[in-house]
């Protein structure tokens, strides 16, 4: 009757309540051992609940010693847990599993749901990341068992260990059935917690899964469940969920606001998960590469490695050294990089999980192909294509595929590109949604197609390579992939120009901008601003290939396509170089849409000619249409000076420099910013709206101001 009422505090989240009533059971002075092993079992699994990880470990030695005792005096306890081993592996019947289990004493069959989850639990807890032994179960016929003796909370805790067994080995087709079916049974018996930790539980399968916005989705439902259970910890582990999610798909801002909450909560005197908190650098860690500063990155996550490799249970570490490797793939050291592959993959092959180990294989293929280790490539081909004929997991049979398509397409002939480009559209064309695989292979698939641009010089296969782009934004737009979704703007961007569809190439690469700086990636922000500006610095070309029609090869000479598409292939555009340039200021210019200049400044440095002067203000008489509809300074180029255009209430405003606009942009929202705020500057407007006249001592603050931003 006690423990009955503490499983229900328990499933209704009433934690603190649960504890109070074991602490009761434990003064009682009669309990027998078996009511020892459940009190303090049942109060590992609330603290397990709470995250309260640092004082486990005391319960788990307890746990161990009582259950000790007992299966020394009841030997047959240690065979049931045995057998529900053999059972899940299929040595034995379900009739056999038990037939044996109703051989036992009544009193030892009371207690079996508790009896099988502490022999499973913590005799195997070494192997749980990947290794835990209730794999290839049948849900249906071990439910029974615990069912048939009243048990859902023991039941509920293997089901959830099992499921992130499958999830650690990346067997995400399983985990997510059986993520589904623990939130149902923890639906239909009421289990809040249960329900709550099934979310980030969805949120993490489909992370790996590189389904970002069902991530993020699962983990504010997380949140949600978290917050109405008002446990700090798990509140704080939500939102820890949603800022590695958005790392994960290149959200940096929303990432930065929700590892800024983290740190908040770790403050509260309420907060013990001091064990998960560590593990926040890796928000750090994913945002700072992201953000193209791999060597700090890098400089992170081996510091991490330093500190608490030692405590780092397999999966973690291994995890550690893949992220090791992959930034070292991307600083292009590419013996580092296998060095920690090869670590990462030495503990995976001892833990086994056929879908975690064929991605490491891939990996070391993918590096081995590209240094021109055509022997080595080989030999990991040849371990893929073991484990895809042991195994039907979909991502495995994904990366043989891309894998030998890969190999193929290396082998430079007509006949093996062409057998490789149809492997690559039976790949783009599944219902994966693997990021690893469906991806990549649209874009060797544009690097397939423009090779037959350049050689057929057949301009046709251009609408074929916008549609394989087109429908890569697309899945990429569906699953929040944002670093991929900006890259694939700037790469649109010059198809249409190759299409000679300037104006829209530049809309594109504009929308491309303003997706990084949204998504706080500065780097590639600068990056795209200064492609923008190079863009318009080409315009004359591009407008004189209108007068004839120019050459294939020249078009693809002008826009480096070739080349962005190989970096894209190698895993992003590297951008951790880009820093922005301070420009020259050369003039500014306040004028009404009519065109009289009510204000200028011609700064010292410059030798600025009123022809020149007449020249701009014509082309600006030209833009005012596209003023209406603009939200933001509108760029253009004369001659050799970069231009910036702006419309606020009915004055026009032009900064004239030479150089990038990355920092000149900046520096104009803040003159309107402090425009604005100036209760003199709020003046000298209205009086010209209503007088046109500016007096002198607005002329003067408007001078200073002018001076202080932009110089």
């Amino acid at each position: 009757m006690f423990f009955d009422r503490a499983k229900e505090l328990i499933l209704r989240g009433e934690f603190l309540e649960s504890l109070d009533l074991l602490e009761e059971l434990q003064r009682v002075p009669d309990k027998t051992i078996f009511d020892e092993l459940e009190i303090i079992t049942l109060q590992f699994i609330i603290q397990r609940r709470l995250r309260n990880y640092p004082i486990r470990a005391d319960y788990t030695n307890q746990i161990k010693n009582i259950y000790e005792r007992i299966t020394h005096k009841h030997p047959e306890i240690k065979e049931i847990s045995n057998n529900l081993t053999y059972f899940t592996q299929q040595k034995v019947t379900f009739d056999s599993f038990n037939d044996s289990i109703e051989s036992l004493s009544s009193i030892i069959q009371q207690r079996i749901p508790l009896l099988l989850f502490v022999g499973v639990q913590f005799f195997t807890e070494s192997q749980i990341f990947f290794d835990f032994p209730l794999n290839n179960i049948n849900l249906v016929e071990l439910s029974c068992i615990f069912k048939k003796y009243g048990d859902h909370v023991f039941y509920s805790e293997l089901l959830i260990l099992i499921t992130w067994s499958y999830l650690y080995r990346w067997e995400n087709k399983i985990a997510l059935e059986l993520a589904n079916e623990y939130l149902k049974i923890c639906e239909e018996n009421k289990d809040y917690y249960g329900i709550t930790v099934s979310f980030v539980t969805i949120a993490s399968i489909y992370a790996d899964m590189g389904n970002c916005k069902e991530a993020i989705d699962y983990s504010f439902k997380y949140l949600e469940h978290a917050e109405k259970l008002g446990i700090i910890n798990i509140i704080w582990h939500a939102y820890f969920a949603i800022a590695l999610h958005y790392a994960y798909a290149d959200d940096l801002s929303n990432a930065l606001i929700y590892d800024t909450k983290c740190s908040e909560l770790e403050q509260h005197p309420d907060f013990t998960d001091t064990r998960t908190s560590s593990t926040r650098m890796l928000i750090t860690v994913h945002i700072n590469l992201k953000k193209g500063d791999a060597n700090l990155a890098l400089e992170q996550m081996l510091g991490i490695l330093e500190k608490c490799g030692n405590q780092m249970d397999p999966y973690s570490l291994a995890m550690a050294y893949g992220v090791i490797a992959d930034i070292y793939s991307q600083k292009n050291e590419y013996s580092l990089a296998l060095e920690y592959y090869h670590k990462g993959l030495e503990i995976r092959e001892k833990f086994g999980g056929y879908t975690i180990v064929a991605n490491n294989y891939f990996h070391i293929f993918e590096i081995n192909l590209h240094l021109g280790l055509e022997k080595n490539a080989v030999d990991y081909l040849k371990k893929l294509k073991k484990i895809k004929e042991e195994t039907d997991e979909e991502l495995v049979n994904n990366l043989y595929s891309f894998s030998k398509a890969l190999y193929l397409k290396s082998r430079n002939d007509a006949e093996n590109r062409f057998e490789a480009k149809k492997m690559l559209i039976d790949l783009i064309s599944t219902e994966s949604p693997y990021h690893k695989t469906a991806d990549r292979s649209y874009l060797h698939l544009c690097d397939i197609l423009l090779e037959e641009i350049k050689s057929s010089e057949d301009a046709s296969i251009i609408q074929t390579l916008q549609n394989y782009i087109k429908e890569l934004t697309l899945k990429a737009t569906l699953a929040q992939s944002n670093l991929l979704l900006i890259e694939l703007y700037f790469l649109q961007s010059k198809i249409l120009l190759l299409d000679l569809k300037v104006e829209e190439a530049i809309s594109l690469l504009e929308q491309s901008q303003d997706l990084a700086r949204e998504k706080g990636i500065t780097r590639l922000e600068i990056l795209l601003s200064n492609e923008y500006d190079l863009l318009l610095h080409q315009l004359d070309k591009w407008e004189e290939f209108s007068s004839y029609l120019p050459t294939l090869d020249e078009r693809l000479e002008l826009t480096h396509i070739e080349d962005l598409v190989n970096r894209m292939m190698r895993k992003w555009v590297v951008y951790g170089a880009v820093t922005p340039e301070d420009e020259s200021p050369q003039y500014f210019i306040i004028m009404t849409e009519e065109g009289s200049i009510i204000f200028s400044e011609a700064f010292p440095s410059s030798a600025f000619e009123s022809e020149m002067i007449a020249e701009i203000l014509s082309k600006i008489k030209r833009l005012k249409t596209e003023l209406k509809t603009i939200q933001k300074p509108l760029r253009f180029r004369c001659k050799q000076y970069s231009c910036l255009l702006s419309k606020e209430q009915d004055l026009l405003f032009c900064y004239i420099f030479m150089g990038n606009s990355y920092v000149p942009i900046s520096k104009l929202h803040r003159f309107f910013q402090l425009f604005s705020e100036s209760s003199s500057l709020s003046r000298l407007k209205q009086t010209w709206l209503i007088d046109k006249t500016i007096d002198f001592d607005s002329r003067a603050k408007l001078s200073s101001l002018v001076e202080e931003v932009f110089l």
